[in-house]
């Protein structure tokens, strides 16, 4: 990690000392980056991917710590203007770099995806979506690569950062997403991205059109058969259980898209995932997607969930809250409400699926926390904030020079 952290460092020491970014010399300190992981995929065995994710993380929070998200940004932008002129060969190779770097550390850091989404990196994803999607490009690969890394990176600051969803809205991403759809591995990206940011409308419609729940329930099954639970599209891009069932259960808004989801064998993927054999993060996945099911009749009336009540019961002990409450929630709804004659004082139902996550969102794990500081003690102030997110305080701070008088809404 050491010698990691020596190379992120002298590459962000020349790139931010330099305005030009399509030059051989910022490829080569782009590129320095954007091989660690590379590096660590190649001394790390296959059957340690735990170790692998622990130093992904590490660097990660290193660029957090860095400060890096604005000039990657600033970097990203510039390279994307040059990417829509004819001069644009080595700013593809370079877009996609940059792309790629943030797509795999972005995987391991919400803090890095919050602030993605505070200095409009997502907007500039986006956009440079667009660009890539009108492309002709003499290296097909590479453009295909750099949409799916796109698409990666828009995916990850959606799914580790619930409240990004208003930007993407704003953005017009379903729009924009929309029409990448083509029947590829790139559909299967696109899905999973509009399943956390559609409305109750557009979900019906997304999960109707081209057998979206199908698809997803096919890799679903797929990535809990494998050993390392995870989905494969079309032999090149990896899916993890985790991910599919969340962005399925977050189609799960309404009765139609539920039973689209029981229709195609979803059900089934679901309470695999409650096996010992699955990880506790699985387990929080698989018996939210329970609950959530479970409020249309036609699922928890099924032998198949009904036969799920003694392990659900049995996750109601589990010193994991969210997957003790989730699995509580999932055994009232399955059992007739059979609760309320048990436990007579019991006046309220448990909330629905929704409701909770709506309350979460709005509420946030640990209240709400302003900093105001002296501007020239900025980069003290933003370790103390990193450390409050981290402990689960949603925070608000000034990083772009309010100015005197100014209105914040």
């Amino acid at each position: 990690m050491k010698d990691a952290k020596k190379r992120i460092d002298e590459s962000l020491q020349y790139l931010s000392g330099v305005d030009d970014f399509c030059t051989d010399e910022a490829y080569e300190a782009i590129y320095c980056i954007w091989e660690l992981p590379r590096k660590l995929a190649e001394d790390i065995p296959d059957d340690k991917r735990e170790v692998f994710v622990s130093h992904t993380r590490s660097i990660a929070e290193y660029f957090q710590q860095k400060n890096f998200v604005r000039p990657f940004i600033k970097i990203m932008t510039s390279v994307h203007q040059v990417l829509q002129t004819e001069e644009r060969s080595l700013a593809m190779t370079i877009i996609y770099l940059l792309l790629s770097i943030f797509a795999n550390f972005s995987d391991q850091s919400l803090l890095l995806c919050r602030e993605f989404g505070m200095f409009n990196g997502i907007e500039s994803v986006l956009q440079i979506v667009g660009t890539l999607a009108s492309l002709k490009s003499e290296d097909n690969n590479i453009l295909e690569d750099s949409i799916l890394s796109s698409l990666a990176l828009l995916h990850n600051c959606i799914r580790h950062c619930a409240e990004n969803r208003s930007i993407y809205r704003r953005a017009n991403a379903v729009e924009i997403l929309s029409k990448l759809r083509k029947g590829d591995t790139t559909d299967m990206m696109v899905l999973l991205i509009l399943a956390y940011i559609v409305n109750d409308e557009e979900s019906v419609t997304l999960a109707k059109s081209e057998d979206c729940v199908r698809m997803l329930t096919k890799l679903l099954a797929e990535a809990v058969s494998r050993d390392d639970h995870y989905g494969i599209a079309e032999k090149e891009y990896f899916c993890s259980a985790i991910e599919l069932l969340d962005g399925l259960n977050h189609l799960a808004i309404n009765d139609a898209n539920k039973a689209e989801i029981a229709k195609h064998g979803g059900i089934h993927s679901i309470i695999r995932m409650l096996q010992p054999d699955f990880s506790e993060e699985e387990h929080v996945v698989a018996t939210q997607a329970l609950w959530n099911l479970s409020f249309l009749d036609s699922i928890k009336r099924t032998s198949e969930v009904q036969a799920t009540l003694p392990t659900l019961r049995s996750l109601t002990t589990s010193e994991n809250q969210p997957i003790r409450e989730a699995s509580s929630y999932a055994v009232w709804e399955i059992q007739d409400n059979q609760r309320a004659v048990e436990h007579p004082n019991d006046d309220d139902p448990p909330p629905s699926y929704q409701e909770s996550v709506e309350a979460h969102a709005q509420s946030g794990p640990s209240g709400h926390v302003m900093i105001s500081y002296q501007w020239d003690s900025q980069d003290r102030v933003i370790a103390i904030r990193d450390n409050l997110v981290q402990a689960g305080y949603k925070v608000w701070m000034d990083v772009h020079n309010i100015r005197k008088f100014e209105y914040i809404p």
